[in-house]
């Protein structure tokens, strides 16, 4: 969808596929356990990964109805303009909520925003 050449995407299948992991502490080392998701810590391609994954999200808003948003790796922005705080609550409620929205993205890409971590800015 994004244009990534066919042998990026297989080369990162194939890097990701069948991992495993220990995790140790002191002594203790535990038996290898299958890693189904994620990226590798500190790995230099995620950030390029994030940019591809995530990059639907940001065509989320509709820029006809005054809707914006900006994608940074994994930060993602929301950005509504109207002539109330009311307005623009409810286009954000609705970026979020609708049929195509935040929420939808997320489920279909196995992702988790925590409504704890949002964070809301209203200016005139």
């Amino acid at each position: 969808m994004r244009g990534v050449p066919v042998e990026h995407t297989d080369w990162l299948r194939r890097r990701y596929a069948n991992r495993t992991s220990r995790v140790s502490f002191g002594d203790f080392v535990s038996e290898p356990f299958v890693v189904d998701a994620g990226l590798d810590q500190g790995d230099p391609h995620s950030g390029f990964g994030y940019l591809v994954y995530n990059s639907d999200l940001a065509e989320v808003p509709r820029a006809s109805k005054g809707e914006a948003a900006v994608v940074f790796v994994d930060d993602n922005t929301v950005i509504t303009t109207g002539y109330t705080f009311k307005s623009t609550h409810k286009k954000i409620r609705s970026i979020i909520q609708r049929s195509g929205g935040v929420d939808e993205w997320a489920k279909d890409h196995n992702a988790l925003f925590g409504p704890a971590k949002y964070q809301l800015l209203d200016a005139s």
